[in-house]
């Protein structure tokens, strides 16, 4: 049943004529809470909540002035949903093209670059007494050499492809692995075909020119020389050949673990070309106590036993 409020209103005519569910925004007579029912006429309010309409009637109300829900602006809400599902599309094309991650370029095998000189012991199966101390001040300085047991007593084509590694430590501290590969393993390889296969490992080389190596005080004839070059943060890695033989080795390094040894290497011969002299008198010393000691020990003992 209608309201009389509406019946009697001065707009009844035009209020009839108005599609279902729309409102007069000039309305003369506003109605109040509570009257008829509850929900005024032309208010912009709808009688029920808003998530029981579908989409098409929420469009159809705001095309007959009414109706609908302004809770957020509808073109924000959309230009973000599009720029999310773009981004969320960019990344997996970005996921889906990256290449394999690449190894570690400080790790080779068991042996990581700044492992302690315990640990590379330890993988090794050598003893502590195998360990050489190249300096003791003003770094110690340690090697350790080593030949993986599989590399012996097997025929050429069971064998290990490395033939010996070279480790050296500072204060406890692996910063260099030199690896000499077997030349019967190696034997008719190109530098391509190394490269290659160091690739497939580390990734792509770098295209920098390679580091010139310090050269050694008495060079040898069969001095390698790098042609390829990897490097990755603080780690380089070297690809080299002896220019005479033709073997290939291997040298990974910490750039600045390196550069404290060569400072305390060089230090070291220093400290030892300045103490040389009290070193050799020193020593001079001991041999002369020893032999003094022995002659004192010789005469006591005959000149007990002696008869005339």
């Amino acid at each position: 049943m209608q309201s009389t409020l509406f019946q009697n209103s001065p707009n009844a005519d035009a209020a009839r004529k108005l599609i279902p569910g729309a409102y007069e925004q000039h309305t003369l007579t506003q109605r109040q809470p509570d009257i008829v029912d509850g929900v005024l006429f032309g208010s912009t309010d709808l009688p029920f909540e808003a998530g029981a309409m579908s989409a098409a009637t929420i469009a159809e109300r705001r095309k007959e002035g009414g109706g609908g829900t302004p809770h957020i602006n509808e073109s924000w809400y959309t230009l973000l949903s599009r720029c999310f599902n773009r981004a969320r599309i960019v990344a997996v094309i970005l996921l889906a093209s990256s290449p394999v991650a690449a190894a570690d370029l400080g790790t080779y095998r068991e042996f990581t670059i700044g492992d302690s000189t315990a640990a590379v012991i330890a993988v090794t199966g050598a003893a502590a007494r195998d360990t050489k101390t190249v300096h003791e001040r003003p770094a110690l300085l340690q090697e350790l050499s080593w030949r993986p047991r599989y590399a012996i007593g097997r025929n050429s084509a069971d064998r290990d492809s490395v033939a010996a590694i070279v480790f050296s430590f500072i204060d406890n501290q692996l910063f260099r692995m030199v690896i000499d590969y077997d030349r019967s393993r190696t034997e008719g390889l190109t530098k391509e075909d190394m490269i290659t296969s160091l690739s497939a490992m580390y990734g792509p080389r770098s295209t920098r020119p390679a580091p010139v190596a310090p050269r050694p005080a008495f060079d040898s004839l069969d001095t390698p020389t790098v042609f390829a070059t990897w490097r990755q943060g603080d780690v380089t890695l070297t690809l080299n050949q002896s220019t005479y033989g033709g073997g290939f080795s291997l040298v990974i390094t910490s750039v600045s673990l390196e550069a404290l040894a060569r400072k305390a290497q060089a230090t070291a011969v220093t400290m030892d070309a300045r103490e040389a002299p009290a070193r050799e008198a020193a020593r001079a010393k001991e041999q002369a106590d020893v032999a003094r000691a022995a002659a004192e020990k010789t005469r006591t003992t005959n000149k007990a036993t002696f008869q005339p």
